[in-house]
């Protein structure tokens, strides 16, 4: 970041540098090697580069409770890319040792600049890597021989590609409540609810182990993986220009808090008038009152909501439109956008 602001890069951004091609030493899968021989510098330019987009999905199998790398398989993975090719690599009953090395393989032969998913920086991709290294795979699908590795704000760094969990978007779709990747797709047109073969994942077991319920889990998952596809054509162009007007990198900005992303943004401002922003230093902790927290009275309950909000209250206003400008009292119409109607009382 500190190299970035120094010499004013901007993610998602075009610029120039001079260079010299070298020999290739590092081993890194690219066509060419360069050392740069200047500083680079921004050039204004709006033309989208041609990047070649991989989405994957997997489907993990296990027959009692929640899967766990340590002794369940990957049954199940498939992958779509932005120039119309979809693969499925299936276990043979579960033996999902040839899945992950042809996953890999592929990957690499493709060779992506943007791999995408939907919960993949939470779920894919550290269940690959455990179940890899269980397995005694080197899950080297980056351009550096290396594996996946969890970075700076939790999300899943791919050494010299982009690895974008577009889960992490999904807050800017306020119209849809649950983020699942089905709904998503429906609200942006990717692919409509009634169109699809949902499963739900306590299903996955009896739907892997029946011969006649199987390609019904296969095209489940196709459709998956062509859902993260589309969400990813239809909100990439966003996740860029956030990139580049924040200034955090691609990877990144999706999984940074918004606080985060503001302060890169105030950093790079402030540094382009000669302000240095003070480092941050640790200050001690002072408690201070919280919410009211009822006791729980011990036994089986019956018909429980839950409503949960993250501690981002401004999040909370603009997504709820509950901001105290945005009051409509009863005497007057309402709004062509609807209001928000609380649930107590008349406020």
């Amino acid at each position: 970041m500190r190299y970035l602001i120094d010499n004013n890069i901007t993610p998602c951004g075009w610029h120039e540098v001079e260079t010299e091609e070298i020999e290739n030493k590092l081993g890194v899968q690219v066509d060419k090697l360069y050392l740069a021989k200047s500083f680079p510098h921004s050039v204004e330019k709006a033309e989208m580069p041609h990047l070649r987009i991989l989405s994957f999905s997997t489907i993990f199998y296990s027959p009692k409770g929640a899967p766990k790398p340590e002794k369940n398989p990957v049954v199940v993975i498939s992958t779509v890319t932005n120039t119309g090719e979809m693969r499925q690599f299936v276990a043979k009953n579960t033996n999902d040792k040839p899945v992950l090395e042809s996953f890999i393989k592929y990957v690499r032969n493709f060779d992506p600049d943007i791999i995408v998913g939907y919960g993949t920086n939470r779920q894919n991709w550290p269940y690959l890597l455990g179940r890899s290294r269980k397995l005694g795979v080197n899950l080297f699908v980056d351009r550096a021989n290396t594996e996946p590795h969890t970075s700076v704000y939790g999300h899943v760094s791919i050494t010299g590609r982009a690895n974008i969990d577009f889960f992490d978007f999904a807050d800017y779709l306020p119209e849809v409540k649950v983020k699942t990747l089905e709904n998503v797709a429906d609200f942006l047109g990717v692919m409509k609810i009634q169109e699809r073969a949902l499963i739900e994942d306590v299903d996955f077991p009896a739907h892997w182990e029946s011969p006649e319920k199987r390609p019904l889990l296969l095209k489940f998952s196709k459709e998956n993986t062509k859902c993260v596809l589309g969400i990813a054509e239809a909100m990439l162009n966003f996740a860029m220009q956030l990139s580049n007007l924040v200034g955090l990198p691609l990877d990144h900005v999706g999984a940074a808090a918004v606080g985060f992303r503001v302060e890169w943004f105030l950093i790079r401002e402030a540094y382009k008038i000669d302000e240095l922003v003070p480092k941050r230093v640790e200050r001690p902790y002072f408690p201070y009152a919280g919410g009211v927290v009822l006791e729980t009275k011990p036994g089986v309950h019956e018909n429980i909501a839950v409503l949960d909000f993250k501690s981002m209250y401004p999040n909370i206003m603009i997504t709820q439109n509950v901001s105290p400008d945005t009051y409509v009292p009863p005497s007057e119409p309402e709004p062509p956008c609807g209001v928000n109607v609380a649930p107590r009382g008349k406020a």
